[in-house]
């Protein structure tokens, strides 16, 4: 509260500060300029200054002028800076902004740390403030180290686990960023040496015989294996327990990718919310609600290979982002955002829903996943391809004020009057569609090229 109220302070010493230098500006001589326009002809009363006096009446005219005609910008921008998000009407929402753009408690927490420094040469007491924070509510933190973002921490923990264990292979399991290790398993595994191909192997979520085959068709050889632990399909009951079990049977470690369901299913992550600790975990995007920061956390014994395990980056202790992250979660305990975005998540989704089935469009549109992030699944209908689907419900959303592409980012700053527009521009863009089939030759409603993915690795 105390933060607040000097913030509000500072807020309000600056505009009566500002108020008074226009209202000097405005009357400092009005008699004069009053007198000068009360002239039959501007010109002819111009004639009875001395001739010195011209150009210091010209500035005193063109200033109160341009001041009269720009006080109510002034005044606006005043009243911006002191009520903070009085413009809020950004609501294409990115996944990592959790609590929504130019949060106050955010744009405050990192307001302050610019006045000290952003980047140092030694840690600072806000990653060792920040490091505790984590510890106290992710079930697998006992060591926390820092990246920027998701791809860090998912790379750090795979280097980590090969180090532990003293083995290359790894099993993957959704989407863990753009290196090597993981993107050459991919078909967008260009520029990736053969090498890194033969030592990641991809599994489909939920299948328990196929690691069992993997681990018997290389005993002893497999790492980790690294798994987004829900997105578009929640995991099937005791399946994260019993695959945790058969790994460590086989000596091979768990890791859990959070970086999309840390700090938005549940403020400790996915593993919180199912009961199930993996040996190392990658957090990114909501940490830090659009700064760029990510943390990888994990039991003590492996976290020390940091120690010989070599992870660094300029940036890794740049202090604008912990200063970020530290009010994010401050704030997450203070206030209802994790509930708060699966029932605002939860209304979307009904109400979508209502409108997929009224215009018969069940077997064409699907939503899976969890309420806080929704992801939208097009099927192939009457032999229209799903990329072409996709690409005119993105443009009829498009066209109603909504940027959307497959699926609903749900922030904590989302409030009935922003679900009411998504759903009033679903309905709109759903009546299109529906037309667009009952024409019977659907590609002719496209005016532009088919959007086509540029790879999938969250299969239904």
């Amino acid at each position: 509260l105390s933060e607040h109220i000097e913030e509000f302070s500072q807020r309000l010493i600056f505009c009566l500060i500002s108020l008074f230098l226009i209202t000097i500006v405005c009357f400092a001589d009005v008699k004069e300029i009053v007198r000068l326009f009360q002239a039959p002809a501007i010109g002819v009363k111009f004639l009875q200054f001395a001739p010195g006096e011209y150009f210091f009446a010209s500035v005193k005219i063109a200033f109160f002028c341009g001041i009269l005609i720009s006080s109510p910008l002034i005044l606006y921008q005043i009243l911006l800076y002191l009520i903070p998000g009085l413009t809020k009407n950004e609501r294409d929402i990115v996944l990592p902004v959790s609590l929504g753009y130019r949060d106050p408690d955010v744009d405050h927490a990192v307001r302050e740390q610019l006045t000290c420094g952003i980047s140092f040469s030694l840690a600072t007491e806000l990653e060792a403030e920040l490091a505790e924070q984590i510890i106290n509510i992710i079930p697998s933190a006992e060591m926390v180290r820092f990246g920027k973002n998701g791809t860090d921490a998912t790379s750090a923990s795979i280097r980590l686990a090969r180090a532990f264990t003293g083995r290359d292979k790894v099993i993957v399991c959704g989407y863990h960023g753009w290196q090597d290790w993981y993107i050459g398993s991919t078909t967008r595994d260009k520029g990736v040496p053969p090498l890194y191909k033969k030592l990641t192997f991809s599994v489909p979520f939920n299948d328990l015989g196929a690691v069992r085959k993997l681990l018997r068709e290389h005993s002893g050889e497999f790492a980790a294996m690294i798994l987004e632990p829900m997105s578009s399909i929640e995991p099937v009951a005791e399946y994260l327990n019993e695959l945790k079990a058969l790994l460590h049977k086989h000596g091979v470690l768990l890791i859990f990718d959070e970086v999309v369901t840390g700090f938005r299913y549940s403020l400790g992550g996915a593993q919180s919310l199912f009961g199930v600790t993996p040996d190392l975990s990658s957090f990114g995007k909501g940490l830090g609600n659009g700064m760029p920061i990510s943390a990888i956390v994990g039991r003590a014994d492996i976290m020390k290979q940091m120690e010989e395990v070599f992870v660094s980056g300029t940036f890794g202790g740049e202090s604008l982002s912990l200063a970020a992250a530290i009010a994010v979660i401050k704030k997450m305990h203070r206030e209802p955002v994790i509930e708060t975005l699966w029932n605002t998540g939860d209304v979307l989704a009904v109400k979508v829903n209502k409108l997929i089935t009224q215009y018969n469009l069940d077997q064409v549109i699907t939503l899976n996943g969890c309420s806080p992030w929704i992801i939208l699944n097009f099927a192939v209908y009457q032999n229209v391809e799903t990329s072409a689907v996709r690409t005119l419900f993105v443009a009829e959303m498009l066209k109603r004020g909504v940027l959307i592409l497959n699926s609903h980012n749900i922030c904590y700053a989302h409030n009935s009057t922003d679900i009411e527009k998504v759903v009033s521009a679903y309905d709109g863009a759903l009546r299109v569609i529906r037309e667009a089939f009952d024409s019977g030759s659907f590609k002719e409603w496209l005016n532009y090229p088919a959007i086509d993915p540029v790879f999938q690795v969250r299969k239904l």
